[in-house]
């Protein structure tokens, strides 16, 4: 609880203890009986520091919440949306768009009471994405049925539209080719 060095006292940690004041004497003076006086120490208080997280945007690596406690001990977080943020260790990991709140946590030890939790508000973007479209070879009126072979970014599933459903028309996802001409084929994804 406490230690003693010269005329000072160094807490150590909380509880209870006796310290005792004592006087040897010298040549003029007899030894003063000893003094003991209890010493109660309580645990002390803490904060948590949480700057907001500001936004992000869905596919962005884990996230540092970076929260510390005035005690120096462990900040643990919560989050109020598992479809938005998990917490994964002490990271925080975007698993959809929207907003979750953080809750920085420190339940406190043996010296410490626990620190009032802090919430700051995530909030997660949709991410932009890019379709990459290879350019269509021109085909011979008779070929059999084909993919047109684009890809989205997002992994997302691409559709396709004709411009010109009397040359080529789409159906589920497959390009079928009714006359010779020319057809722009258009690759989208929602």
């Amino acid at each position: 609880v406490a230690t003693v060095s010269g005329n000072m006292i160094h807490i150590n940690g909380t509880g209870n203890v006796i310290i005792t004041a004592s006087q040897a004497g010298n040549e003029n003076y007899y030894p003063a009986p000893d003094i003991q006086q209890g010493l109660i120490v309580v645990k002390a208080e803490q904060y948590i520091s949480f700057s907001p997280p500001g936004a992000h945007t869905f596919g962005d690596p884990d996230l540092n919440p970076a929260a510390t406690a005035s005690s120096g001990l462990s900040v643990v977080y919560n989050s109020n949306n598992s479809d938005v943020a998990v917490i994964s260790g002490n990271a925080i990991r975007v698993v959809g768009v929207g907003s979750a709140d953080i809750t920085a946590s420190q339940p406190g030890d043996h010296n410490y009471n626990p620190a009032p939790d802090v919430t700051q508000t995530l909030i997660i973007n949709k991410a932009d994405q890019v379709i990459t479209f290879p350019a269509i070879a021109p085909v011979v009126y008779g070929v059999a049925s084909f993919s047109a072979g684009a890809s989205s970014t997002s992994g997302l599933t691409v559709t396709y539209s004709s411009d010109n459903t009397s040359v080529a028309e789409v159906t589920d996802g497959k390009i079928y080719i009714r006359s010779a001409g020319n057809s722009n084929i258009i690759a989208s994804q929602a």
